[in-house]
């Protein structure tokens, strides 16, 4: 495969590195974002159950051009799992809070008693429809970098992450 990249549409891990080049892009693919400094995201794990969602969000991801490596699951406790086997640092955590078996408010309450509070390097990011104010408090209970987007996750908002982690 062009670049290296490993996907696996149908397995619950796919890794991509980031090695597509403005270039390489077609013109409707170049992000539309203000002009000024490059900051750039390196690893990056995406959670989401749905498969057209994920799709969707892997493609803004490597549009914006900002992240060095993304690390995708279909479920939650894969993505602990992850994280209890790696050796690389996880700067951002895109995190859809309604999944089947492990929501997105256990997967933080686990990783945050297993590996701390920065188990992520700045931001975890939580991907939803709708946040209730029980959800607000569940999330600041745990007390960890967080941001909130709605979905769908954009190219805008990759690049919005990468200059808020530059500037942390």
């Amino acid at each position: 495969m062009p670049g290296g990249a490993i996907v696996g549409w149908l397995s619950t891990l796919s890794v991509v590195p980031n090695s597509q080049s403005a270039s390489h892009r077609a013109s409707w693919e170049t992000p539309h974002v203000s002009a000024g400094p490059v900051n750039s995201i390196g690893t990056v794990l995406l959670i989401d159950d749905e498969l057209v969602d994920r799709i969707l969000y892997e493609r803004a991801i490597n549009i914006s051009g900002r992240v060095t490596t993304l690390v995708c699951f279909t479920n939650a406790a894969d993505a602990l799992g992850y994280l209890r086997k790696t050796k690389e640092t996880v700067d951002v955590v895109f995190l859809d809070v309604n999944m089947p078996k492990m929501n997105g408010f256990s997967f933080l309450e686990a990783a945050s008693d297993e590996f701390g509070k920065d188990f992520a390097k700045l931001v975890v990011i939580m991907l939803t429809m709708e946040l209730t104010p029980q959800d607000f408090e569940r999330v600041n209970a745990i007390d960890l970098p967080t941001e909130y987007i709605n979905k769908p996750l954009s190219v805008e908002h990759v690049v919005t992450t990468a200059n808020r982690l530059a500037i942390a």
